[in-house]
């Protein structure tokens, strides 16, 4: 960002309008990534109808790089999982290239965004001692554990700056920033809410559902899950997605639960979308598990007595037409998801909503002192920096989405006397309306 905030926009300010280049260059990439990604282990289709919703429905335009590099790694993980297995029937050296080509893009994902990292690591590093082929001899375990090592180190010397940097600073800076989502009852894992979360209050949100509390949507998803798991617990992806969520269920609680103690978020409501991503993951293998053994039984069930081995049943054209149906509906759903999700973020002069960034991009000037071409005010504002730096701990807190006077009883703090300030001149005002 410094380089080519440097290179581009040599201005005060200038990293804010570089982070502009980097919003739209890793949101038009993170689809297509993300689809490749899939490609490792899925056939065209099924790797689509991963890579075309969770695209659309995790996707942060003010912070894509983040949601993208979640998007890819579950893939990743399963790939090396697969390929840790296969190690001992290949050659060394193409063993030893595999893992550094792979470990290589594990410390870029990583120096990308490292937070996913944290909640993968338990379920899947739990699994791969139970994957790794130690009853397969001597050959195959070294063949084995050189893949392991070799990637693992690669990935350590290419995320090395950033390693360093969290061991060195550990818990200097604690997380203390609470918005709505972080007050919500932790096993609600079907739906997001940013801190710009509008009119929504904790008495609101989340909605409650037709059954048990729980939306057509999730038990469909949950059905769907269950397939998975039930008919392709022998499928590697099945079980990196399987011990990903377990594990990241795990800690959701346990940092959930020290909160108040510890009074640190540490990030754990971003649980919430690498959940909801194994959970898309198994409903989908699911059902190509249901199709792909559908598909076998008809074949086996309706082929006439004497008819050669090889004949078809089903016709490969009506599998065409199906197929091209289905991608036909995945693209309508990309549409209308995508017009969905762009909506959110059109601009808004509301301090509580998803658009007020493009707005305020539209009212500052431009790096050669003039006004964006849409601005709604005929004077743009001059852009302000100063250095960040975390805040001593005054005994308070910001609570996102909360009226402040409830702030003592749901985020277990008070709230800064400037925010019932705010809150007393804002009904004032309301009552001379």
């Amino acid at each position: 960002m410094a380089v080519w905030a440097k290179l581009r926009y040599d201005v005060p300010g200038g990293t804010g309008f570089a982070l502009k280049d980097f919003q739209i260059f890793f949101t038009a990439v993170a689809g297509p990534m993300t689809y490749l990604a899939w490609r490792l282990l899925l056939r065209p289709f099924w790797a689509l109808l991963i890579a075309v919703p969770s695209a659309v429905l995790f996707m942060d335009p003010i912070r894509p790089y983040s949601h993208a590099s979640m998007l890819v790694l579950l893939p990743l993980l399963g790939y090396a999982l697969r390929e840790m297995r296969r190690a001992g029937g290949r050659p060394l050296r193409g063993t030893l290239l595999r893992g550094a080509g792979l470990g290589l893009v594990f410390g870029v994902v990583f120096l990308w965004y490292s937070g996913w990292y944290v909640w993968a690591a338990p379920g899947v590093g739990l699994l791969a001692l139970f994957l790794f082929p130690w009853r397969a001899g001597a050959t195959v375990v070294k063949r084995a554990a050189a893949f392991v090592g070799v990637t693992l180190l690669t990935a350590g010397l290419v995320g090395a700056p950033l390693i360093y940097q969290m061991a060195r600073l550990r818990s200097q800076h604690p997380d203390r920033y609470g918005f709505l989502a972080v007050y919500v009852d932790p096993t609600y894992v079907l739906g997001w809410v940013s801190d710009r979360s509008g009119t929504l209050e904790y008495q609101t949100w989340p909605a409650a559902g037709e059954m048990a509390g729980q939306s057509g949507f999730a038990l469909l998803l949950l059905f769907a899950v269950g397939l998975g798991v039930g008919l392709a617990l022998r499928n590697v992806m099945v079980l990196t997605a399987a011990a990903t969520l377990a594990g990241a269920w795990l800690a959701r609680f346990w940092f959930a639960s020290h909160m108040a103690h510890d009074k640190a978020v540490q990030l754990y409501p971003r649980t919430t979308w690498i959940i909801m991503y194994c959970l898309m993951i198994l409903a989908v293998l699911g059902m190509m598990a249901v199709v792909y053994r559908g598909s076998g039984w008809a074949e086996r069930t309706l082929r006439p007595s004497g008819a050669a081995p090889g004949a078809r049943v089903v016709p490969r054209r009506v599998v065409a037409q199906l197929a091209a149906g289905m991608v036909c509906a995945i693209a309508l759903f990309a549409t209308m998801g995508a017009s969905w999700s762009v909506n959110r973020y059109m601009p808004q002069n509301n301090e509580m909503s998803m658009g007020i960034d493009a707005y305020r991009a539209h009212i500052v000037k431009k790096a050669d002192g003039s006004c964006p071409r849409y601005a709604p005010t005929r004077n743009c504002q001059e852009i302000v920096t100063r250095e960040w730096r975390q805040n001593a701990d005054r005994g308070y807190i910001w609570c996102g989405g909360i009226n402040p006077v409830n702030w003592p009883a749901v985020c277990g703090r008070k709230a800064p006397p400037e925010e019932l300030q705010k809150m007393e001149q804002k009904e004032k005002e309301e009552a001379k309306k």
